[in-house]
């Protein structure tokens, strides 16, 4: 495989076959309970159950979530010309945009490199820590290749710069021997002891794996999980790809991804890692695992 092309902006607002691309964020509004069972809008949300918001550009928004004050924050995409960022917008239980949060209620966040200045990067999911702090994790253009890319803000959308560097992480998988990095964050979770958790697909050997990384509540890699802090896994044992879609902890700490592989067909996967990245089910070479159970 060449070394990855740089995507432009509104490629970004795609992830693999599912398209991201609309002009505005859009939520599905929450159901009365007297309306639950017919499916009917809630009327007292938004416009009629609906809201949209414009950040100016083609914007699309990947993954939502509740804080526990009823609040309501979307993150995905928005192209500020001439590159992708991440974008979140928080709503009031009503529906309104919250002013409390960012601008107007509404937050982007470029990513920069040294070799190439500003680059696109693309949200795809977000997840609430316990001490109310947001954590974002998708892609970045990062040095002409694909990498894990994590945000953290504080509440009032405000970047923790405690976090990584300046706020951010980046994270690429296998760059020293393939000469690019080529991996998607799709799906981030926070586990009880606030070390967080990203899922997600990348290039290796020829074809796509799952990968997963985790972090330490400061954005460093935690090196008691797999490899360095990364682990991936082929289930097709070929080329095709594979790739996470979804990721969450159990009460125990282990770590439960899902997804497909690509073969003929898309094929639903779900397997499951002990706490130190080791999989019951497979085989992850440099990694002892525990009895299987």
């Amino acid at each position: 495989m060449e070394k990855a092309k740089r995507k432009t902006p509104r490629q970004y607002l795609s992830k693999h076959t599912h398209a991201l691309l609309a002009l505005a964020i859009v939520l599905a509004s929450t159901l009365t309970s007297s309306a639950q069972s017919s499916g009917a809008l809630d009327a007292t949300f938004g416009t009629g159950g609906k809201v949209t918001t414009d950040f100016g550009g083609p914007t699309g928004a990947a993954s939502v979530a509740v804080q526990p004050d009823g609040k309501i924050i979307a993150a995905g995409g928005a192209v500020i010309s001439p590159y992708s960022n991440f974008a979140l917008a928080r709503y009031d239980s009503d529906g309104t945009l919250d002013l409390s949060f960012g601008n107007g209620g509404k937050v982007t966040t470029a990513f920069v490199t040294t070799a190439f200045g500003q680059v696109s990067a693309q949200a795809y999911s977000i997840a609430l820590q316990q001490d109310g702090k947001i954590v974002v994790a998708g892609v970045a253009n990062i040095d002409g290749g694909e990498d894990f890319a994590l945000v953290r803000y504080n509440s009032n959308g405000t970047i923790d710069v405690s976090f990584g560097t300046g706020g951010k992480v980046t994270t690429d998988f296998d760059l020293v021997g393939q000469g690019f990095s080529f991996a998607f964050a799709s799906s981030v979770a926070v586990q009880q002891d606030g070390r967080i958790v990203a899922a997600g697909d990348a290039y290796i050997d020829g074809g796509r794996d799952f990968a997963l990384a985790r972090y330490n509540n400061n954005g460093t890699l935690d090196a008691s999980f797999g490899t360095g802090g990364k682990v991936n896994t082929n289930f097709s044992g070929s080329t095709f790809a594979d790739f996470a879609n979804s990721v969450a902890v159990q009460p125990d700490g282990k770590i439960v991804a899902a997804g497909g592989t690509m073969k003929t067909f898309v094929s639903p996967l779900c397997p499951r890692w002990w706490v130190n990245g080791c999989s019951p089910n497979l085989s992850v070479p440099g990694i002892s695992c525990p009895d299987r159970s």
